[in-house]
């Protein structure tokens, strides 16, 4: 079993969909459908009903991920320990934007930003107006781009 697997797997689990499962993991759904079966083979039990309405998981998947997602967010979480120890973690800068800004403004400041500030990681989530400010309110984003009339 590897991270890559457990990777994919949670991706297909969470879009009930092995293509954006793939797209959502960087990979061909063909690879996408090797790393499931190669789990299934391994744990001997099928982890997805794969029909009509998606790949959606079976009992023993249910159970699995939860596990899965538990142990990626520990290996995320060891690997930032380490960076912290080495001096090297990247800021998380959390960026909320509403349709507007989020489709026609930060795509273009982007590249500079980055190239500007390497070690400033941007997690972009893109919504209403509405939502950004309640996001905002919450602090579930530390910055916020709306439109206004």
């Amino acid at each position: 079993m590897t991270l890559k697997q457990l990777e994919v797997f949670v991706a297909v689990a969470e879009t009930h969909s092995f293509s954006k499962g793939a797209e959502k993991s960087c990979i061909t759904q063909s690879t996408a459908s090797q790393h499931i079966h190669g789990l299934e083979e391994e744990l001997g039990i099928r982890l997805f009903d794969r029909g009509r309405g998606g790949a959606l998981l079976t009992e023993a998947g249910k159970l699995f991920f939860g596990r899965a997602g538990k142990i990626l967010s520990e290996c995320d979480e060891s690997r930032s320990a380490v960076r912290r120890f080495l001096g090297m973690e990247d800021v998380v800068l959390k960026v909320g934007a509403s349709n507007i800004p989020g489709t026609c403004l930060i795509p273009a400041a982007l590249g500079r930003f980055q190239a500007a500030c390497p070690r400033v990681r941007l997690e972009v989530a893109q919504g209403d107006s509405r939502s950004v400010v309640q996001q905002l309110a919450a602090e579930d984003i530390e910055l916020g781009f709306i439109g206004g009339r």
